[in-house]
């Protein structure tokens, strides 16, 4: 399933960026456990921090900055794909379950 990929792509993104990040900071849930719409939400504040903080890094000259940055915007990259496909698995299994309730009523 193709929101399968996108959760474990954004899963194998958060790691990546956490290792810029200090150990015990931020705790906060795992992309696997985040529905569709929170994970759009989270995409859209990680993609901000992470121009943000690339900016800044360049700007500074603090090259472990800007690459926190650029991790943090592959991670909202992939959240956005994550929420992208867990909103057609759920329309999916919305229609399945009107097909489903359709089908009893007219057996009924």
């Amino acid at each position: 399933m193709k929101a399968d990929l996108k959760r474990g792509q954004a899963a194998a993104d958060e790691q990546r960026q956490k290792v810029f990040q200090n150990k015990g900071s931020r705790a906060g849930k795992s992309e696997l456990d985040k529905s569709g719409p929170q994970s759009a939400v989270s995409a859209t504040a990680e993609k901000l921090k992470g121009g943000l903080k690339e900016a800044a890094g360049s700007v500074i000259g603090n090259d472990n900055l800007r690459k926190e940055g650029s991790a943090q915007q592959d991670k909202a990259a992939s959240e956005k794909g994550v929420a992208k496909e867990e909103a057609k698995a759920e329309q999916s299994r919305a229609r399945a379950n009107i097909a489903e309730r359709q089908q009893r009523a007219a057996e009924a």
